[in-house]
Parts: C-alpha cells; sequence; structure tokens
C-alpha cells in the first residue's frame, strides 16, 4: 500500500511539473500572439483566420497520434484565450441553443455573440458586425448572392450545419479544402435548389477549375482538416 501511494504521488509530482510547463508555454504563445496582433493592427489584417488555425491543428497532429479534429477539440480554446488579447469578436446568431454551441465550437469560450430573433434580420444593420453564424437558409443564400459576404468556416451540432459567413475571405486555398458556390444547374447529388435555375453546392477545390467560371459565383471556401 505504501509503494502504491508513494508511485501516485511521483507520478502527481510529475503532472504537477507538466503543468507548470504548459502554463509557461501558454504565456509564451500570449505575448506571440500580442506581437502579432500588434502587426495586424498597422496593417489592419485579420483577426480570425480559418486557415491559418486549420494548419495549426493538422501540423500538431503530426506531431502525436492524434487527427487533427482531436487537436482541434481542446487546442480552440487555447487559440480562443490567446486571440482575445486582439480582440473578442463580435458574431451575429440567431436565438437558439444550436447557434450558440456552434459559436463555442468554432471560437472557443472568448467570444461575444449578438443574438437576433431570425434571419431576415442578419443583413439588415451588419455595419458592426464582421461574423454571422447561421443554418443554410433561402434568405442567407439569396444574401450571399447579392452582397459581399462569404463562407469561410462550418461546423456541425447535433446533426445541424451551421455556416460561418464572414466580409473577409479566406486567402490562402489549399488542397481538400471545400468551395461553396451557386451555380444554374444542379452539378452533384449534393445541390441545393435554392430557386429556378439556381443551386447551392459544395464542391472539392480541385474541381473547381472544372467549371465555366460564367455559370458559378464563388461563396467561399473551407479550410478541411
Amino acid at each position: 500500500m505504501i509503494k502504491i501511494t508513494t508511485n501516485l504521488t511521483n507520478l502527481r509530482e510529475k503532472i504537477d511539473e507538466v503543468d507548470k510547463n504548459i502554463i509557461e508555454l501558454i504565456l509564451k504563445r500570449m505575448d506571440l500572439v500580442h506581437k502579432v496582433g500588434l502587426n495586424k493592427l498597422r496593417t489592419n489584417a485579420r483577426v480570425y483566420v480559418p486557415e491559418r488555425e486549420a494548419f495549426i491543428f493538422k501540423k500538431l497532429a503530426t506531431f502525436s497520434n492524434l487527427s487533427a479534429n482531436e487537436v482541434q477539440s481542446f487546442y480552440t480554446e487555447i487559440i480562443s484565450f490567446c486571440r482575445k488579447l486582439e480582440d473578442t469578436l463580435s458574431v451575429a446568431i440567431i436565438q437558439d441553443s444550436i447557434s450558440l454551441l456552434g459559436l463555442k465550437k468554432i471560437f472557443g469560450e472568448y467570444v461575444k455573440p449578438i443574438i437576433f430573433q431570425n434571419l431576415n434580420t442578419f443583413f439588415t444593420d451588419t455595419q458592426n458586425i464582421s461574423y454571422i453564424l447561421s443554418p443554410l437558409s433561402e434568405e442567407i443564400i439569396l444574401a450571399l448572392q447579392n452582397c459581399d459576404w462569404f463562407i469561410i468556416n462550418t461546423t456541425e451540432v447535433n446533426h445541424n450545419r451551421l455556416y460561418l459567413l464572414s466580409k473577409y475571405p479566406n486567402e490562402i486555398n489549399s488542397p481538400g479544402d471545400i468551395t461553396y458556390i451557386l451555380t444554374k444547374s444542379k452539378i452533384n447529388t449534393s445541390s441545393y435548389q435554392i430557386k429556378e435555375n439556381l443551386f447551392f453546392s459544395s464542391i472539392d477545390s480541385l474541381d473547381l477549375e472544372k467549371l465555366d467560371d460564367e455559370e458559378i459565383k464563388i461563396l467561399g471556401f473551407v479550410p478541411s482538416l
């Protein structure tokens, strides 16, 4: 019994030392993020960069036996905590639990939800809003067709797919990313008809070159994990 207790104590001491190292590294990361934030402020660059975060998750996954999705599940909070040094992002959502859970899943704890009662009011006053998280709807897609907003990320909560919209498109398109488009005809089984001669579709970014540019409107692309 004494041996077991001693071993347990030694293991806990080692865990405490690892925890100390983790905190020290997070503080170091926060200092670096702060410097990045100052640079972004001078250049008016984006605070939230989905393609950069996806790259981090995939890169960290290569250092372990974890998948990129598993890394994302806990590392999002570290990024969220560090990001607040740059800015606490405001994201418009409709008033329901699915949207709130999706918001936290993408951005972590440090994000400010702006609650709307319904989808129709999303685009009526967007002067102070840079992001919208919403399920797919005809109203949202028609708004994307007629304004300079882009799909930059997605998430799923309880089998409900939510789309993150932004005034700032993702800038780096990599193999495996998903491109969202509007087309005049159905191009695959996942195409969603909005109205006559207007379909919402998702395709692999590599397939985009096969389509006629005059027949499509690119709504944005989402980095894959």
